[in-house]
């Protein structure tokens, strides 16, 4: 009894209240629980917008696509196959990508691609060319060609010989003249670049959507903190949605594509810009602190501080590296959107005469496999599919596929000519013109950009020859 009222005692003061230490514990107690819980409170309210998509938008969109793909009706057997290619991806022989051939080719088959063209960066020695895959390689054929900051260029085969002419050499337009020479495209990438040279007559296409060019406007838009929350919420789970976020469509790029076309032949192909080099990593500096790094560069994007720095730090003790995201894996950026040449079988040569023809089509093939489309034109014993031109004759008609009952939108000299809501459409053609189809399908109410056809040109008797 006495050790037990001393112990009171001592834990009491005179007044029986509790000692200015025990106090003081409590209260830091408190307030500890309280800074917890405004931290919590600080962090559901900047990632409210990716939990919300992570749990109610994104799962209600998988759902309405999952029953979409349900309703896909199987191409049609007329003698075309549609080959999912990848037009414009780079690998360790950029400047700018650590890619082997091994993760090109392993992604490729994950995804279905039939095709890659390549086109890596030039360097001094021309090894993008020289050192290029070429041919078939597991099933995938790939083609050789470059990416320099004005132009890119691919070719049906090997390059060989002197390659300076084919790369470095200006003007532009002998430098065009070379690579067509060498049988080649000059196909010319990011068509936002201000300074590109659409005067020029000989080069053969242009892209008219591309991956990168999104993630710059992000950029520019200063949301790269708003992508890169939503990417280590959303991305793993649902990679396809998470890049759509920052999705565009291109109305400007086929405006100026419309443009183009009226004047003379130009085809259009989907810009996957690949580089698997946008890696996200927390790791340790050579000094011992820790950084985030961002892409392929050596050098740390941010060092972490404060209450931050010492958390991960904590619990990470002992580690290199804490944690990483791969964000456009190759399989991804593959994935996404694709060209789709249209050709008799899977050959080197029938895969880039098609897209010398133009017989071809962008899909966003992440979301609905879009093969089976098909747009062409029928008038008595004389057909034309998609690329190709003809004079006008009265009594034709467009035949317009897809392999579902969605939105066909079909435009005439880049402005809408007529709507549908069907699979297949006739549409008797009265006028001459340049013709080009567009299909959008519907997911929780909102309409989605799916398919971006090659243009079918009706000359007139005054139309410039393609």
């Amino acid at each position: 009894m006495t050790d037990n009222n001393g112990s009171q005692a001592r834990a009491r003061g005179s007044d029986g209240r509790p000692k200015p230490r025990h106090r003081g514990l409590r209260i830091g107690c408190f307030l500890a629980v309280v800074l917890i819980l405004a931290l919590l409170g600080v962090a559901l309210w900047l990632l409210r917008t990716p939990l919300y998509k992570r749990f109610v938008l994104y799962p209600r969109y998988d759902r309405a696509l999952a029953e979409l793909k349900t309703r896909l009706a199987a191409p049609p057997d007329d003698g075309w196959t549609d080959f999912r290619s990848v037009v414009h991806s780079h690998s360790y022989l950029s400047h700018d990508s650590i890619g082997t051939p091994a993760e090109i080719v392993a992604a490729a088959k994950k995804v279905g691609i039939e095709a890659i063209f390549m086109t890596d960066h030039p360097t001094p020695d021309n090894r993008q060319l020289s050192h290029a895959l070429s041919g078939d390689a597991s099933g995938v054929i790939f083609f050789p060609g470059y990416e320099s900051g004005e132009n890119m260029a691919v070719f049906p085969g090997p390059v060989t010989g002197e390659l300076n002419r084919l790369v470095q050499l200006l003007p532009l337009e002998k430098k065009f003249d070379n690579v067509a020479k060498r049988g080649g495209l000059v196909i010319y990438p990011h068509p936002e670049e201000g300074k590109r040279r659409w005067d020029i007559v000989n080069f053969h296409g242009m892209e008219i959507y591309n991956i990168h060019t999104d993630f710059k406007e992000v950029i520019a838009a200063k949301r790269v903190g708003e992508f890169l929350l939503e990417e280590l919420v959303l991305g793993r789970r649902f990679p396809m949605l998470a890049f759509r976020a920052m999705q565009r469509e291109p109305v400007e790029f086929l405006a100026r594509w419309d443009d183009l076309n009226a004047k003379r032949h130009v085809i259009g192909t989907a810009g996957n810009d690949a580089h698997q080099n946008v890696r996200l990593a927390l790791q340790r500096t050579e000094e011992g602190k820790l950084a985030v790094y961002f892409g392929v560069e050596e050098e740390p994007e941010a060092e972490l501080g404060g209450v931050v720095g010492w958390l991960a730090g904590w619990v990470a003790e002992g580690t290199e590296e804490i944690w990483a995201r791969q964000v456009d894996p190759y399989e991804r950026s593959f994935a996404f959107v694709n060209t789709f040449l249209l050709a008799r079988e899977h050959s080197p040569q029938a895969l880039f005469e098609a897209l010398a023809q133009g017989h071809n089509y962008v899909a966003f093939a992440g979301f609905l496999d879009p093969r089976g489309f098909r747009f062409s034109y029928r008038n008595g014993d004389v057909t034309a599919i998609m690329g190709d031109e003809l004079a006008f004759q009265p009594g034709g008609s467009l035949h317009i596929r897809v392999p579902l009952e969605t939105e066909i939108r079909l435009i005439r000299d880049g402005t809408l000519h007529s709507k549908y809501s069907d699979q297949e459409v006739t549409a008797p053609v009265t006028e001459p013109g340049l013709y080009r189809v567009e299909a959008r399908f519907s997911v929780g109410g909102e309409s989605w950009p799916w398919i971006y056809s090659s243009p079918i040109h009706l000359l007139s008797s005054d139309s410039p020859p393609g």
